[in-house]
């Protein structure tokens, strides 16, 4: 990511594309203090492995 600073909006961009969360998840989204791309990155793909589709 070009600017990892920009990672927490692009997040929430990316959330908030079909409408389709809770406040729960808004609020926790913002409580993750997500400010390192290769690290939120590992983490995302570590998940997308881990789910049985």
């Amino acid at each position: 990511m070009e600017n990892p600073s920009n990672l927490p909006y692009w997040t929430q961009d990316v959330m908030g594309l079909d409408l389709d969360y809770t406040s729960e998840e808004w609020k926790a989204l913002g409580e993750m203090g997500i400010n390192d791309a290769e690290e939120f990155m590992a983490t995302l793909l570590q998940e997308l492995e881990n789910l049985s589709l």
